[in-house]
């Protein structure tokens, strides 16, 4: 049985535009996707909505985005002598294997690199993709997790280096990969990796980054060592392998907390996201709902926002606490508030979702101020 917790999760981001339950076929297609031991009648099954399939909403499309764009900025963009690699998904349909790091990208990658590494310079470099596959090559199921679309995304990066170099290299990329995953968390200690020795004689060791989530300990990543092949061991590859779902599954677990209002006499369910993956950061609000001037100021500033690189929605509806509860719950940062003071002497306030603490600036010091707190 899942946990109230995890239902509340699934309650609130359905609620908030987060997932979104799959038009799908009943039955076989979602059992895909299921634990191992689960199955169409059991207490754990299908007609429980708590882990029947679910694609993604708005927010939760959104958040997706940001976190593909983060990795790649991370993974290839800052990176040196790593290339991007472009796989059609129909060409790995066909493709399905039981052994988990034997996914089709791999030869795709190492055909590639075959090809053009003679032109580079560097003994070391990288191929990064983005693949998707049905839910029925998921080969790495895992425990429950909160997103179950009918294909998943996985997100890799094979680097080529001489065996010399294997071992530290690997040791290296490690440490870099988990730093990534405790950047965007508000619990970075859930994020812990283990490595093993490798089981076959081209795998020489295999590194696990897990979550541990309110629904158990979740697989996000795996990191191996490998030899290019058993007839070339002077050369290693070392792969990393991302499932988006069960990273996002991760951030929204992260994220999900009751915040208790009047003395402990209610509480309001937010989500503590990490501006980076946060879907809207900034969300701006007017005083005055029927004042042309805040309304056209609101306008202004909110172009100004988005061009900084902000997702930005301009709120004018219900009450100021309504509008804040809404920002807290589906984990906009930022709030910006116009007032007649604004306007008579260009002063608007910024407030953190974390600490609720308005900060008062000037218009004009909004954009950078924005851009050194999103700590993109």
């Amino acid at each position: 049985m899942t946990s109230s917790r995890v239902r509340n999760i699934i309650d609130h981001a359905r609620k908030f535009g987060f997932l979104d339950d799959s038009i799908v076929t009943r039955g076989q297609q979602k059992c895909s996707v299921l634990d191992a031991n689960s199955s169409p009648t059991s207490e754990n099954s299908l007609t429980d909505p708590a882990v029947s399939v679910h694609d993604y909403g708005p927010f939760g499309s959104q958040m997706r985005k940001n976190l593909l764009d983060l990795w790649w900025k991370y993974s290839v963009t800052l990176q040196e002598n790593i290339f991007p690699l472009c796989v059609a998904d129909s060409e790995l349909s066909t493709s399905s294997t039981n052994n988990q790091l034997r996914l089709p990208y791999r030869d795709r990658a190492v055909q590639n690199y075959r090809t053009f590494a003679k032109h580079l310079s560097s003994d070391e470099v990288g191929i990064a993709q983005t693949t998707v596959l049905p839910a029925s090559m998921n080969t790495v199921p895992g425990p429950f997790f909160l997103i179950r679309p009918q294909h998943f995304e996985f997100l890799t990066v094979h680097h080529f280096c001489q065996s010399k170099r294997g071992s530290t290299l690997f040791n290296d990329v490690i440490k870099s990969r988990l730093r990534w995953w405790k950047r965007f968390s508000n619990r970075q200690a859930n994020f812990t990796h283990h490595v093993m020795e490798g089981k076959t004689g081209e795998i020489l060791a295999v590194a696990e980054v897990n979550h541990d989530c309110s629904f158990g300990k979740t697989l996000v990543e795996r990191i191996s060592l490998e030899n290019l092949s058993q007839s070339e061991n002077t050369r290693n590859i070392i792969e990393c392998c991302t499932n988006v779902e069960k990273a996002l599954s991760a951030y929204l677990d992260d994220g999900f907390e009751d915040r208790i209002l009047d003395g402990e006499k209610r509480s309001l369910k937010v989500l503590r996201l990490h501006p980076s993956i946060a879907p809207i950061k900034v969300i701006i609000l007017t005083k005055d709902v029927s004042s042309e001037e805040q309304s056209d100021l609101a306008d202004r500033l909110c172009k100004e926002v988005k061009i900084a690189g902000s997702t930005c929605h301009r709120l004018s509806l219900r009450d100021e606490s309504e509008i804040y509860n809404f920002a807290d719950a589906t984990g906009t940062p930022f709030c910006l508030k116009i007032d007649d003071m604004t306007l008579k002497r260009g002063i608007i306030g910024l407030r953190h979702r974390d600490t609720t603490v308005h900060e008062y600036m000037h218009i004009s010091e909004v954009a950078e101020t924005l851009t050194k707190v999103m700590n993109l």
